[in-house]
């Protein structure tokens, strides 16, 4: 994999990594860099909520798909 850095010296490594994992930098010479992941984040799904369009339609956001029990769930708190 090659990567280029930006203008701020920065590196994006995704998609290998993801927001909140603990990984370790070790350097092995002059130009060899050696990033090893320590701990997997523990990334929760956002919670499921009905929006509403301009339009008047209305849809499901975050989080895995859906089934009746979660929409009956959710429909109760929906004004």
């Amino acid at each position: 994999m090659t990567r280029k850095l930006d203008e701020k010296c920065r590196l994006v490594i995704a998609p290998h990594f993801r927001k909140g994992d603990v990984v370790k930098v070790e350097q092995e010479d002059a130009d060899t860099l050696i990033v090893r992941r320590l701990k997997t984040s523990e990334h929760t799904p956002s919670r499921k909520r009905l929006v509403r369009r301009k339009d008047g339609t209305t849809y499901f956001t975050g989080g895995k798909p859906v089934n009746s029990a979660i929409v009956r769930k959710i429909m109760e708190d929906f004004p």
